[in-house]
């Protein structure tokens, strides 16, 4: 396996578990229960997400696990509006039991990403919102925008595939992913109104900057060079 990559690897293992380490439980009331429950959901399965994106890139399937970086970039996205945004009476709708008609109901009540980020950002406008999290979302959002090419099996995945995917471009993937993870860790942190668990992740993210979104020559040179 390529050195650089292998080096990579471990450290961002090793940062993603460093991330969870001092995650507190979320406090809720009866009033908040559905709400919370539902967004953490959306966070655990995000970062089922980023966890199989680096099992797959280990295991060279480079395709699908760039693939996967748009579905953790939408299990976060829906975890900030179930949790800021969304009334109760959709909240209770992902709390139905499971059936045909209960998921076109989810479905049909569900914004689209470009819906979801407008009602984010009219939150921030009236304090509901962090306006830093409002930022984060829209710049992983251009981040990740190839990888709707590689959901639909489109040509910059009909073309790695054919011509080889570059080691370097796949740790720039699971950079993103791991920014996405960190992003849902201070989500969870903000949940808990846990100040030393704020803090906490923020030092951790300024100890690993090699695992958090980089450019093609920053990866370079931090991976493999001499």
């Amino acid at each position: 396996m390529d050195t650089g990559f292998k080096k990579f690897y471990a450290k961002s293992l090793e940062f993603r578990e460093a991330l969870h380490r001092k995650i507190p439980e979320v406090p809720y009331t009866e009033e908040t229960e559905k709400r919370i429950l539902a967004a953490l959901t959306l966070l655990d399965i995000a970062t089922e997400h980023g966890e199989s994106i680096h099992l797959l890139a280990v295991n060279y399937c480079y395709i699908s696990a760039t693939s996967l970086l748009r579905l953790q970039y939408e299990a976060t996205l829906k975890a900030a509006w179930i949790y800021w945004i969304a009334k109760d009476h959709i909240i209770d709708k992902w709390h139905q039991s499971l059936n045909e008609e209960n998921v076109n109901r989810v479905n049909n009540s569900t914004p689209t990403v470009t819906d979801i980020l407008q009602e984010l950002s009219i939150g921030v406008e009236k304090g509901i919102v962090p306006n830093a999290l409002l930022e984060k979302l829209r710049e992983f959002r251009q981040l990740n925008k190839m990888s709707n090419s590689y959901v639909h099996s489109g040509m910059l995945a009909f073309n790695r595939k054919k011509e080889g995917y570059p080691i370097m471009g796949m740790i720039q993937i699971m950079q993103n992913s791991n920014g996405l993870e960190a992003l849902c860790c201070m989500m969870a942190g903000n949940m808990a109104q846990n100040r030393e668990t704020m803090q906490y992740l923020l030092n951790i993210q300024l100890l690993y900057l090699e695992c958090l979104p980089m450019q093609i020559p920053d990866i370079a040179n931090t991976f493999y060079k001499n």
